[in-house]
């Protein structure tokens, strides 16, 4: 049996070795401990390495958040990782925007928000508020959980670390990570995951200043192409020249007036097709114009079209030499011919241009710019009639603000006797491209009074910058009262030759002479010949030729010149005597239509297109007034193709040869002959040695040969050759 003291060595030894026992598995587990985090860091730092590359490589937001934490769960080995955006609404929640590994609702189910109420005192929602990582060590003991969280949830992810987002010392979310494993995320991991969601916090915003960025160069270059083909469409011409003044750029749609296209200009100067007179002072304005950045000049000038005609033209010249997105000199130009001789006859003054209000800026803002300094209102209209854009032009035109009008429809302000005109005219250029879109219509002004407007439209249904119908509205108020007064002029002048005849009863020129032949017989037959026309008829008929070229000192006694060479013609070639009757009353009416148009013939100066156009319809005039008389029907042919030239560049119709009446031909070469004979106020009277060569080189041209021929033997025998 063994002693105590056996017994207390036995024991001693048993102790030690279960002392011994006890230190080894404390070591085993210590680096079982260390083992487990260094795993975890060495998959975290995996994790970092993936998230590194998708941050330096990827550039759409939401992709790159869902790759992060994807890379958390799959290559970190932890349970849930996400993303959350904090939202400023009135309950300030918390808006999950990417997430991986969760296994159940408990996103869709958790009650999140950064406020510090009950829900607000989650790791995410102290994260946000206080900008700080927060750690929670051991969820299954945070009894903190339960007001957002189910029960479940907190004994499946027993650790978490919320990591906020931060730019610019303001924090706009959080990352959130979870782990099966408690204090899995403290130490080395959580400053390992602090610095992936500092880093991500920065490619978002740069992402997002990427995105802005893009976006706002989509919209600038949408807006250029939006502005650019609104003055492509324009009738206006915009040019731009530089300092020295070579043109750098030049809109097409000028170049149906002026005959010029753009590439015939860029690279040239505009002075050679300035007018001479004008030239130097136009050279002054330009540049004064240039002196003063941002300064407006305006300057009126002859300008010679393609065709050989002076047109007069209205100039804004403003300097934006200085504005780096211009860097040139810009003038906006119109054709205002028609305009200033009209307003010249009336003595009326024209409004004063409005002043280019706002700096180009960049490519957008040029040709902003270019529309809004338009002197006509330009509107942009959709198919269903309502205003898309309105130039500011219509505040000073018509007194509404562009914004007051813009998203309303653009036949509200019409005249209601108006209305199914203009929505024809939109319908017909919306239904045809190529068709014609010209109207004249009035519209309200501010002050409750209505004015006079042409409209001309370009459908730019096909342009998908614009997706419409671009319209220029041009204020024609003060020319319809010039026209209307040529109306009266007209009026009055026919009331006086009626009451010259003492024929008061009578309301036209054509009732006086269908009044003076009314007891005679009408026109017989398919010759066009005159019966029964007396000489007291014929008397009358001179009479009134008179007195309606009594108007014009240099018109007196035209017709009958013209008359006395026609029928010297007539009988020249061999006409009956029927034939010579009629040739002698066309004659004395060849130019009834000039009546109220006088004035005009009796100008100096070059006439404008306005005039030349009034001038030009006399003839057409003159056979509508004759058309109602039965017994002058064989004359109107005469006199409505009086002005028509042999190889068909006359007017009305352009006929050509033998297709003109032979009548009208026979008054062509006597209307030319005495014209040249007759002094005018722009010209003295030619000599007979001048007409004589200019009737020879006319010959086949503007005259039938045959009667020029036929002509100039008679002529000379006149004895009028010197």
């Amino acid at each position: 049996m063994p002693d105590n003291k056996d017994k207390q060595a036995f024991a001693s030894v048993a102790l030690e070795q279960n002392q011994l026992q006890q230190q080894l598995e404390h070591e085993s587990r210590r680096r079982a401990r260390s083992e487990e985090k260094l795993h975890r860091i060495t998959r975290a730092i995996r994790s970092l390495s993936e998230c590194n590359a998708a941050l330096a490589h990827v550039n759409d937001e939401t992709e790159l958040m869902n790759i992060v934490c994807r890379s958390i769960v799959d290559t970190g080995g932890f349970r849930l990782a996400w993303v959350g955006f904090a939202e400023h609404d009135e309950r300030k929640t918390v808006r999950p925007v990417a997430y991986a590994g969760t296994e159940d609702d408990y996103l869709e189910h958790a009650v999140i928000t950064w406020d510090s109420d009950e829900h607000g005192q989650s790791p995410v929602s102290i994260a946000i508020r206080t900008g700080t990582p927060c750690i929670v060590k051991d969820t299954r003991r945070d009894a903190s959980f339960d007001p957002w969280c189910k029960k479940e949830s907190r004994w499946k992810y027993a650790s978490s670390i919320a990591l906020p987002l931060i730019v610019n010392n303001v924090t706009f979310g959080a990352l959130n990570i979870y782990a099966g494993e408690a204090d899995a995320l403290s130490g080395e991991v959580s400053e390992l995951f602090n610095k992936l969601a500092s880093d991500l916090a920065s490619r978002i915003e740069t992402l997002r200043m990427m995105t802005a960025k893009e976006k706002a160069e989509r919209d600038l270059e949408k807006n250029e192409v939006y502005f650019r083909s609104i003055i492509e469409s324009l009738q206006d011409s915009v040019t731009v020249f530089d300092y020295d003044g070579t043109i750098r750029y030049r809109n097409s749609g000028f170049g149906d007036t002026g005959g010029y296209r753009p590439e015939d200009l860029i690279g040239k100067t505009m002075v050679k097709m300035i007018h001479p007179d004008d030239r130097q002072r136009v050279i002054d304005d330009f540049t004064r114009g240039i002196k003063t950045p941002g300064r407006t000049t305006v300057s009126e000038f002859r300008y010679l079209f393609k065709d050989g005609t002076w047109h007069i033209l209205e100039a804004q010249i403003k300097n934006l030499v200085d504005n780096p997105e211009v860097r040139g000199v810009v003038v906006n130009s119109r054709d205002v011919t028609g305009r200033k001789e009209l307003e010249e006859k009336l003595r009326q003054d024209i409004a004063e241009k409005e002043s280019i209000e706002h700096a180009l800026k960049r490519s957008e803002e040029r040709f902003r710019a270019l529309v809004q300094n338009s002197s006509d209102i330009i509107a942009v209209v959709d198919e269903h009639g309502i205003l898309r854009y309105v130039s500011p032009s219509v505040e000073r035109i018509l007194g509404y603000a562009p914004a007051d009008r813009v998203g309303k429809n653009a036949f509200d302000l019409l005249h209601p006797d108006d209305i199914a005109i203009a929505l024809k005219g939109m319908s017909d250029i919306f239904t045809d491209p190529a068709h014609p879109y010209t109207i004249e219509v009035r519209y309200l002004h501010a002050d409750g009074t209505y004015r006079n407007f042409e409209i001309r439209g370009s459908n730019q249904l096909q342009n998908e910058s614009i997706r419409g119908m671009v319209a220029t509205a041009r204020d024609i108020t003060e020319q319809k009262q010039i026209e209307s007064s040529l109306k009266e002029e007209l009026e009055v002048t026919t009331n006086l030759l009626m009451l010259s005849k003492a024929n008061a009863g009578i309301t036209d020129v054509g009732g006086l002479l269908e009044k003076a032949l009314s007891p005679k017989p009408r026109i017989a037959g398919h010759t066009g010949a005159l019966h029964g026309l007396d000489d007291l008829v014929i008397e009358t008929i001179k009479s009134l030729s008179a007195t309606v070229e009594a108007k014009s000192a240099w018109i007196a006694g035209h017709s009958e010149r013209v008359t006395k060479y026609a029928v010297m013609l007539g009988k020249q070639v061999g006409l009956d005597p029927n034939m010579l009757r009629s040739l002698e009353i066309a004659g004395f009416m060849h130019d009834i239509g000039k009546i109220g148009t006088y004035a005009i013939l009796d100008k100096a100066t070059l006439l404008t297109s306005r005039e030349l156009q009034l001038i030009r319809e006399h003839a057409i005039r003159g056979a509508g007034i004759l058309s109602p008389i039965q017994q002058l029907k064989g004359i109107i042919s005469a006199v409505k193709y009086h002005h028509e030239a042999f190889n068909g560049t006359g007017y009305p119709e352009g006929l050509k040869g033998e297709s003109i009446p032979l009548l009208a031909r026979i008054l062509t070469v006597a209307d030319s002959v005495g014209a040249m004979a007759a002094d005018r106020p722009y010209r003295s009277a030619k000599t007979g040695k001048a007409i004589l060569q200019e009737l020879r080189r006319c010959s086949g041209t503007q005259f039938d040969p045959q009667l020029v021929k036929a002509f100039l033997p008679v002529y000379m025998s006149l004895g009028q050759i010197t």
